[in-house]
């Protein structure tokens, strides 16, 4: 009996494989390769003051005696423009160990100068040479007193609903067992649904390509002997 091969199964069946492998690997280098801005933050962390020479001082964790956390970013522009364009494009926000957000800060230009609203600035300092054009600044972003609410809390820097990052830092005691936040397992859920979308895509194939079994004909039952 002639087996027939369907031209779908050699054909159709590797060209979707092989679109689904190559949405895997676009999925993944995207994952990690950070997108190009006409800016850069040359530093940005969570502290708790500065000193003499206006240099932070680093701190991720915070007492209830403490009285303030400090965010310091520095900022280096491609030019002036640039500035202009995308200072006031950007949104801060802060986030309460129960995940929700309690403060936003805005973002805007006033005399060529960078501010933020609701919120004061210290030491801000602003610099052009020839090569870019520098801000920095320590911003006040939580008043510690003895109704902060303990554990991890969390400032996120966007530009425009671009999450750029995020700074973390623990005031009192850190509850046993927090979650880790959606946003951080963004990127690896994006890769885990991709590679599940491959593993389909070949379990499909190579289930298809398995050979049916011919039916047998049935042998006709044997002439009885011709007498002699």
């Amino acid at each position: 009996m002639r087996l027939q091969v369907s031209p779908y199964k050699f054909g159709l069946l590797p060209a979707s494989l092989a679109f689904a492998l190559f949405m895997l690997i676009v999925i993944i280098i995207g994952s990690l390769i950070p997108q190009v801005y006409g800016f850069n933050f040359d530093n940005h962390q969570i502290c708790n003051g500065w000193t003499q020479e206006k240099a932070p001082i680093a701190a991720n964790k915070f007492e209830l005696t403490d009285t303030m956390v400090y965010f310091y970013f520095k900022i280096s522009w491609a030019n002036m423009d640039e500035f202009q364009q995308t200072w006031e494009n950007f949104r801060i926000s802060l986030i309460d160990p129960s995940g929700a957000e309690v403060k936003t800060f805005t973002t805007i230009i006033v005399y060529n100068a960078a501010i933020i609203q609701a919120t004061p600035m210290h030491h801000y300092s602003a610099s052009l040479n020839e090569t870019a054009f520098v801000t920095s600044a320590f911003m006040e972003v939580l008043s510690i007193t003895s109704t902060t609410k303990n554990g991890r809390w969390k400032l996120n820097w966007y530009n425009g609903n671009t999450l750029l990052f995020s700074e973390e830092f623990v005031v009192g005691e850190e509850p046993a067992g927090q979650l880790i936040p959606l946003d951080i397992l963004g990127p690896l859920i994006a890769v885990i649904i991709a590679i599940i979308i491959a593993l389909a895509a070949i379990i499909i194939y190579l289930s298809r390509r398995k050979k049916k079994i011919p039916e047998m004909p049935e042998t006709p039952p044997q002439p009885p002997p011709t007498p002699r």
